[in-house]
């Protein structure tokens, strides 16, 4: 015998709500939308070097450690903490 158990519900299905939108698409919208469509489009289409995504994933995690380091209040250029 199987742990499964089927429900069967005897009540109405609940009706379906149409999506009402608390916002209109102004033509401010449509151009910020058609520039990031563009812009992805170019990113996409793009051919990264290899040499430059790997300096660019080094400086990455340089970055990382130094923004990660300055939250706690330390220096990588010290072993005081900031002020």
């Amino acid at each position: 015998m199987s742990g499964f158990a089927i429900l069967v519900s005897t009540k109405e299905p609940m009706p379906q709500q149409s999506f009402q939108p608390h916002f209109s698409i102004t033509n401010a919208i449509t151009n910020a939308l058609t520039q990031i469509e563009r812009a992805s489009g170019f990113l996409e289409a793009a051919t990264l070097s290899e040499q430059w995504v790997r300096a660019m994933g080094e400086r990455a995690l340089v970055l990382e450690a130094h923004h990660t380091t300055h939250i706690e209040g330390l220096s990588l250029l010290s072993n005081r903490p900031s002020d």
